[in-house]
């Protein structure tokens, strides 16, 4: 977020009633009762489905999460992974890889962390191997994690693998449109949908 890089900024808040359907928004909440005038930034991204609720009939928007604005990915409220935990599994299983990002999605009405990742060697048609390799890895690194599985019975990996260079062609790309060079490396958690559309555009291409 543009407020992490630039403590200098803030961004405009807005009220209930000014959100637009379709577009993210980050929950800030605001003490009202007395006391001292604060807004309290609780991390959590959503995305507004409608102004209303057609069902109910009253006007109040619909929304649901999207994600997490920090470098954390919550897990069906049952494990929080950082950058560092995701970093250590790929490490773990052992496999030889360019980059990565990972990106909180759902299947099936199921929360799922899915990894696209480039590897060094060709490894097409292992995506379904590689994603146990880091369910166990993940499973030995967060206890968190292994609980989830045990209640809840949830196996979250997805793996989507990159084709060779897709990073460095990335990297071109943003070198040619001079951004500023802490732009140049895509985030390694939840890359916005315009950097995740252009890797997965490039890898596309690069298998052609």
């Amino acid at each position: 977020m543009r407020s992490k890089k630039d403590p200098q900024y803030r961004p405009r808040t807005l009220l209930l009633d000014q959100v637009k359907p379709g577009e993210k928004y980050e929950i800030v909440f605001t003490s009202l009762g007395g006391g001292c005038f604060v807004r309290y930034r609780i991390g959590d991204m959503i995305r507004i489905v409608s102004r209303r609720d057609e069902e109910l009939d009253i006007d109040i928007p619909q929304m649901q999460f999207e994600s997490r604005c920090d470098d954390i990915i919550d897990l069906a409220a049952f494990t929080r992974l950082t950058e560092t935990i995701i970093w250590r599994a790929i490490e773990d299983i052992g496999i030889p890889y360019q980059d990565w990002v990972v990106r909180k999605e759902k299947k099936d009405g199921q929360p799922a962390l899915h990894i696209f990742i480039e590897t060094k060697l060709d490894q097409r048609g292992q995506e379904k191997e590689i994603a146990e390799a880091m369910h166990q890895a993940l499973k030995r690194l967060d206890p968190d994690y292994r609980d989830m599985e045990e209640i809840m019975g949830l196996r979250p990996i997805v793996v989507t693998l990159l084709s060779p260079g897709t990073f460095h062609q990335y990297y071109l790309e943003r070198q040619a449109a001079e951004v500023d060079l802490g732009q140049l490396k895509p985030p390694h958690i939840q890359p916005p949908d315009r950097v995740l559309n252009a890797l997965l555009r490039i890898s596309q291409k690069r298998s052609a």
